[in-house]
């Protein structure tokens, strides 16, 4: 070997074959299909599928079409196949509301264009919200700085009575859009209901939300209506947001009339302002609830792409769509009842409050938490709320599992499914919520998105692998394709769906040709649902979502989920959080590592090197090229890590719109950094160029 611990001169050839060979074979193995070893062993088993509304659809299924499904595997390859009678079987059997002929369900089995979905039905989305007019509870609303308030069925419809009214009285009505400033409480979903119910189209942001954001989003949506609480409380911190709401009024010049949420006293005192008090009141008369039935694909909401290169693009998904999709999650997916209770930790500027919010649809009380999600307070109000159905994100569980703050039995007592969306959960999570959590409970980790206001893969009444998404959802056709469009199993490649579906968005603003659609999902493979994640499908049906495919590292040629180094950081005691991300190096990328480590802890050589132990123990082509301790990770207004984003500012790639960060002030550590990388690679290369020179 040279003085420097280089291969010497004449070795150097014998190395590099020896590396090459090395090279093929680890690929070989990192991609050889995966079975169902002892890795992600079966953690939970459903019970038996005629025991779960799955089987009383199978049933249904069965007698209607004389056929003879007896497992979800088989129920889900007829809902792909037969396109158009599974959705009709859907729909007929959810007990909507709608004028017209359901007969007809899809036009054309093509994604692109996007075909025409139950083209003979006029329905409301309201309409089908407010069935139930029962006093069973359909809200039960927690705030840190309130007593827990319930809302009946038929309170509920009476509160949308009187604001839909209101609305109609101010010249709100079909396609007009009314975008809401409002936290995760009743209000909020009255005003969505109401909205709906005039046939309006609804959008909304977290009142957290930098003014920047709230404006780059809603001003391309042309608002009529602006509905806005004055303020929040977090952590016993309260939080105005006045001058934000007079920021917004001069920023968003369509605006006709705005409506206040009193959340402060006192926090907005302008005397032309209207508030939601004086119109939602037990002292006011309830007029007649009327609903404004509309085509199935009648636009109901607006929903943001994350915005990190540019202004966010904005989707608009159908009334029809997104509730036929949430109704089959819901109690399909998810096995709800009537009066089960759903709670998702979730804000307005996510998907997942929709989706929340539509569990009414399926006589379900919702459940709405707003607050700091402290895991003690949250776990005894799963208990109060006797909340049956649970969501939250992989980084609330990590939150659990580090701070040792998990709940007692009776706290989890009435809790038979746990969901989690936004990242990946890890096999580690799946360890810690088996033995620690509960160990009979079903672990639904779930994604999809906001491009779809759903799922593409989640629960079903399926074993549970650890590390594993169940399956794919119902009427979804979901496949894993390789780089020449060839379906794989147990092997990463790209998650597509390859078959329509009636929550696809309707269009996008601004898109008059469709250009920017067609350019998000079909593009890559023509004519193909391309969902951007990078993904692994198993035989069984069950999936592993590794990352998002422009976030999915190639180091030394070999493709690396940032997901399978996070499941390996999460385990090092003295790192807080983390994030990875590529940096370009000619043809391949370097992985870097960003590292918020715990209160007296140092990044010195030790922990460099058992954190570089532990990833190349995993695989050799997990070592990092650089480790960095950062005081924060940057994430989007959802809680994601914004991979992409760093990403960029280390290749060099301008940053076009930073108001999509929650935490943007922590990217001066990161600009900083691009730049000594960056700076200590011209010094390599004009160091490189003088020896060369001297040569």
């Amino acid at each position: 070997m040279g003085a420097n611990g280089q291969p010497s001169f004449f070795l150097r050839p014998l190395f590099m074959v020896h590396f090459v060979l090395m090279t093929s074979i680890v690929k070989k193995a990192i991609n050889a299909p995966i079975g169902h070893d002892d890795r992600d062993p079966i953690v939970w088993n459903p019970p038996g599928i005629f025991e779960t509304r799955v089987g009383d659809f199978i049933h249904g299924v069965n007698r209607q079409f004389d056929l003879t499904i007896d497992s979800y595997a088989s129920l889900h390859r007829w809902s792909v196949t037969e396109i158009g009678p599974f959705w009709q079987t859907l729909f007929d059997t959810a007990g909507l509301i709608y004028d017209g002929d359901s007969a007809s369900a899809v036009e054309r089995a093509c994604l692109w264009p996007r075909p025409q979905w139950f083209p003979n039905v006029r329905i409301n989305y309201a309409e089908n919200m407010l069935k139930n007019k029962s006093d069973h509870p359909a809200l039960i609303y927690y705030s840190e700085h309130q007593p827990v308030q319930t809302i009946t069925f038929s309170a509920l419809s009476e509160q949308v009575a009187q604001l839909s009214d209101w609305m109609r009285q101010r010249g709100i009505g079909v396609g007009d859009v009314v975008a809401g400033l409002v936290s995760n409480c009743p209000e909020a979903v009255v005003v969505l209901l109401a909205a709906a119910a005039v046939g309006a189209i609804w959008t909304s942001c977290s009142p957290d939300s930098g003014t920047q954001f709230a404006i780059d989003r809603f001003s391309q949506t042309l608002p009529k209506l602006l509905v806005a609480v004055d303020g929040y409380v977090y952590d016993d911190t309260i939080f105005t947001v006045g001058d934000k709401i007079q920021e917004l009024r001069d920023g968003l010049p369509t605006l006709q009339s705005m409506l206040i949420i009193s959340r402060i006293p006192g926090a907005v005192s302008d005397d032309d302002l209207v508030f939601y008090e004086s119109i939602v009141t037990s002292v006011n008369p309830v007029p007649e609830l009327r609903f404004e039935r509309l085509s199935f694909s009648h636009p109901l909401y607006i929903l943001y792409s994350s915005g990190t290169t540019g202004k966010p693009k904005c989707l608009v998904h159908s009334a029809g769509g997104s509730l036929l999709q949430h109704i089959k999650e819901h109690r399909l997916q998810c096995d709800l009842r009537p009066l089960d209770r759903l709670m998702y930790y979730t804000t307005t500027s996510w998907m997942m409050w929709n989706w929340l919010v539509s569990g009414l649809a399926s006589d379900v009380t919702v459940v709405l938490f707003e607050g700091k999600p402290d895991p003690a307070v949250v776990w005894e109000f799963i208990r109060t709320a006797e909340v049956n159905a649970f969501g939250t994100s992989a980084s609330w569980i990590s939150l659990c599992q580090k701070t040792k703050v998990g709940p007692t039995a009776a706290q989890v007592a009435s809790i038979s499914l746990l969901m989690s969306t936004g990242s990946a959960l890890l096999r580690d999570h799946f360890d810690y919520i088996y033995s620690e959590i509960k160990s009979d409970i079903q672990v639904a980790s779930i994604s999809g998105g906001t491009d779809i206001v759903s799922c593409f893969a989640l629960g079903g009444p399926v074993p549970v692998r650890r590390g594993r998404l169940q399956c794919a959802g119902l009427g979804m056709a979901v496949e894993v394709w390789d780089d020449d469009a060839q379906r794989v199993f147990g092997v990463q490649g790209e998650l597509v769906c390859t078959q329509p579906f009636p929550c696809m968005p309707v269009y996008f603003l601004n898109d008059s040709t469709g250009e920017k659609y067609h350019s998000a999902y079909f593009e890559r493979f023509d004519g193909i649902w391309t969902h951007g994640d990078s993904a692994i499908q198993y035989e069984d049906g069950s999936l592993e979502i590794v990352g998002r495919s422009d976030s999915t590292i190639k180091h030394h040629g070999v493709r690396v989920g940032t997901g399978d180094l996070y499941n390996v950081l999460e385990g090092i005691p003295a790192i807080h959080d983390s994030l990875v991300v590529g940096r370009r190096v000619g043809d391949d990328e370097d992985i870097i590592v960003f590292l918020v480590l715990n209160s007296g802890e140092l990044l010195d050589a030790t922990l460099r090197r058992d954190i570089r132990l532990a990833l190349t123990a995993q695989s050799p082509w997990f070592k990092p090229d650089a480790l960095f301790k950062v005081s924060d990770i940057p994430v989007t207004a959802n809680g994601k890590k914004s991979e992409i984003l760093v990403k960029n500012l280390l290749n060099g790639t301008p940053i076009s719109n930073l108001s999509v960060i929650k935490n943007p002030r922590c990217l001066v550590e990161y600009q900083e950094i691009a730049k000594q990388i960056s700076d200590a690679e011209a010094l390599k290369r004009s160091r490189s160029g003088r020896t060369e020179s001297r040569s």
